[in-house]
C-alpha cells in the first residue's frame, strides 16, 4: 500500500488495537451486554522533517491510544464502524502537522472467524487557500 501523500513523509502508526465495543445494527449486536472486538488500525502522515530531539517534535501515537481505549468506551452503543472511523480521522487532524491520515476498522467477530467486515478511510488535509 503506498503513502496517501507524496515525497518525504514521516508516518506513526497504531495498528493491532483491538478494543471490545458496542457497535453494530443486528438485535443480536443491540444487547447491553454485547460487546464485540474491533480492530483499530490508524496512520498519520507528515513532511519528514529534521531527526527530533524530543518527544515533542514527534508525532504522538500515545494521543491516539488514549482517545480511541478512553474515549470510545464512553460512547455507548455505536450503529456502524463508518462512524467511529470519521470521528478517528478528525481526531488524527486536529494535529495540524498530519497532512494526511489512514484509519482502518474491522470488526472481527461478526461472522465467527469466517470473514472480516472493515471500513478504511483515507484523506489528505486540504492545501491552505
Amino acid at each position: 500500500m503506498t503513502a496517501p501523500i507524496d515525497g518525504d513523509y514521516e508516518c506513526v502508526a497504531l495498528t493491532g488495537l483491538i478494543l471490545h465495543l458496542h457497535i453494530g445494527i443486528r438485535d443480536w449486536e443491540r444487547h447491553p451486554d454485547r460487546r464485540q472486538r474491533v480492530r483499530v488500525d490508524v496512520e498519520c502522515y507528515r513532511p519528514l522533517g529534521r531527526p527530533p530531539v524530543q518527544i515533542e517534535d514527534c508525532l504522538d501515537y500515545s494521543r491516539l491510544y488514549r482517545y480511541v481505549t478512553e474515549k470510545w468506551p464512553e460512547r455507548g452503543h455505536t450503529d456502524l464502524l463508518e462512524t467511529l472511523a470519521h470521528d478517528l480521522l478528525a481526531f488524527a487532524f486536529e494535529d495540524a502537522t498530519v497532512q494526511a491520515a489512514r484509519v482502518r476498522l474491522a470488526k472481527l467477530d461478526v461472522y465467527l472467524d469466517d470473514a472480516v467486515p472493515a471500513v478504511e478511510l483515507v484523506r489528505r488535509r486540504p492545501p491552505p487557500r
